[in-house]
């Protein structure tokens, strides 16, 4: 348990020092232990001083792997000075009064803000880097203080590493996201679960299965709409509401193995050329020429990859949430129809698959940081082995680790 600390609190140093590499080696050797250290027995106290210590050694650290909390920090930036955070992209120069020195580190700033009304008042509240890693450490202890009831999971939570790596050192919104789940999923909270919804959209995916095994399902559904709505309101009066998920959704690709499958099937049977054929013998006789053009823009590989997921995630999270009923199954399907699929959105349902004992999706979770192996190759100009091997990582290896590993009382 020791040694699993110190290795997880040592990542962001071995990484500023040996790059990409380093990380993985030594993520690597943290997963090891944490897949040895998980069983372990703690009382709440315990797993709570563990954690609050851990996480407070990445409170300073500087986020290497991720840019994302610069663009949370801007967004409660420009939301403070009165400014509607959708109604502008951070490159935008009417806002050149409000960049700060780390101005330069925001991913994509011309695309304007992708993130729910609720995550940007969230963002509002934390002024600075450490704040907003104040907010997610008791975010992480609440999540802790709601697994209670199984003491053979605390330690196995409290030191899980994409917990930390992600939810800490990258300080990701998504660890905020998993405690409001965890509260919905405990104690039958529909206003938690729209809170969940409205910081991150992910666990709108959990829903099915949160409503069908609620005790009060028409006041919990009300209690949801309500909370992801209400938030919404002051921002409707502005221009360009939520257009930067526009952008994210038709655009983004990344460490999706559906993706790529469908992709290459669509490629290979030439679909869209085909079925520009089969739109063009109908719309003469049916008189659709109004229509025409859209249809014919929207008539290529990416979309139809895209459209095809979307379809089989919607399908498989209400079959899921009827034959399984298990919260994190939706989310999970969700995950796995993603075009684009970054290590943190794991995180999401790490505490209630744990109590769920849904060990797939907590290995998938622990396997996916390695996908950061990507972004190194991009950088340097490389590709399709690194691919591979980032598959065999992130997919085959939970796979193996699941099937193989005799099953505990705790949550893999």
């Amino acid at each position: 348990m020791i040694l699993l600390a110190g290795v997880t609190a040592a990542l962001p140093v071995v990484t500023r020092r040996f790059g990409i590499t380093g990380f993985i080696m030594a993520y690597a050797l943290s997963a090891c232990l944490w897949l040895l250290a998980r069983r372990m027995t703690v009382s709440l106290r315990a797993a709570l001083i563990v954690a609050a210590a851990v996480r407070a050694s990445f409170l300073f650290a500087d986020p290497q792997l991720s840019d994302d909390v610069f663009r949370y920090l801007w967004d409660g930036r420009v939301l403070t000075s009165g400014i509607n955070p959708y109604s502008a992209s951070p490159s935008d120069p009417r806002l050149d009064t409000l960049r700060q020195k780390w101005h330069a580190r925001i991913n994509h700033p011309e695309i304007r803000t992708i993130y729910p009304p609720l995550a940007e008042i969230l963002f509002a509240a934390a002024e600075t880097l450490v704040s907003w890693r104040l907010m997610l450490i008791i975010a992480d202890l609440v999540a802790l203080r709601l697994m209670r009831s199984r003491p053979d999971l605390l330690l196995a939570a409290a030191l899980f590493p994409p917990l930390l790596v992600e939810g800490l050192w990258n300080a990701h919104v998504e660890g905020i996201a998993a405690m409001l789940l965890m509260a919905a999923f405990v104690h039958d909270s529909g206003a938690a679960a729209g809170a969940a919804a409205g910081v991150k959209i992910i666990p709108i995916a959990a829903l099915p299965a949160l409503i069908r095994h609620s005790r009060r399902r028409i006041r919990f559904a009300l209690a949801c709409a309500a909370t992801i709505a209400l938030p919404a309101v002051p921002f409707l009066f502005g221009s360009h509401f939520m257009s930067g998920m526009r952008d994210y959704a038709m655009r983004w690709v990344f460490n999706s193995p559906l993706y790529d499958a469908i992709f290459l099937l669509a490629e290979r049977m030439h679909a869209a050329a085909h079925l520009k054929e089969i739109w063009t013998t109908i719309k003469d006789p049916l008189h659709l020429e109004a229509i025409a053009p859209f249809v014919y823009s929207h008539l290529y590989s990416d979309f139809l990859t895209r459209g095809a997921l979307a379809a089989f995630a919607i399908t498989a999270i209400a079959v899921l949430a009827r034959e399984t009923g298990r919260v994190s199954d939706g989310i999970g399907a969700l995950l796995l129809c993603s075009p684009a699929i970054h290590p943190w959105y794991w995180i999401v349902l790490v505490p209630v698959a744990m109590l769920e004992g849904r060990a797939l999706w907590v290995n998938l979770s622990l396997t996916a940081p390695f996908s950061y192996l990507l972004y190194a190759t991009r950088a340097a100009g490389g590709g399709g082995a690194t691919q591979s091997v980032v598959y065999l990582l992130c997919w085959a290896l939970p796979v193996l680790i699941t099937a193989r590993l005799r099953p505990s009382r705790s949550a893999t």
